[in-house]
């Protein structure tokens, strides 16, 4: 992570990275990864009809349902892990890094403009 160009320490160079294709690129990304690490809600996840009559007039609701419980327990550890704590790790990662390479350079840049003379 040490020679990755971040755009906020570098911003000159994002420029060259930053560009509408690499953007386009970027969304693609990361709709298919969206939609393949949702793609098991589809395989834990079933419908259970019930219907309400009073005597006149019936109206049906359709429930969201387990279709089998040991399956949806282990669905739901993998959504708080993949989903919720692994981007958090990232982010956390990420942001220490900008803020460290930040503090850094403000500690040299000080050292650089130091106007002490004697």
């Amino acid at each position: 992570m040490k020679g990755y160009p971040s755009v906020i320490v570098f911003p000159i160079r994002s420029r060259s990275v930053c560009t509408m294709s690499n953007c386009r690129r970027a969304v693609l990304v990361v709709w298919i990864v969206s939609l393949l690490l949702t793609a098991p809600v589809l395989f834990t996840k079933g419908t259970n009809p019930l219907t309400f009559t009073d005597g006149e007039e019936s109206v049906t609701v359709n429930y969201c349902v387990e279709t089998d419980g040991g399956v949806g327990l282990i669905f739901a550890i993998y959504q708080a892990v993949i989903l919720l704590l692994a981007p958090g790790l990232v982010m956390i990662i990420c942001y220490t890094y900008v803020i460290r390479e930040l503090w850094l350079s403000t500690r040299n840049m000080r050292v650089l403009t130091n106007t002490n003379t004697k």
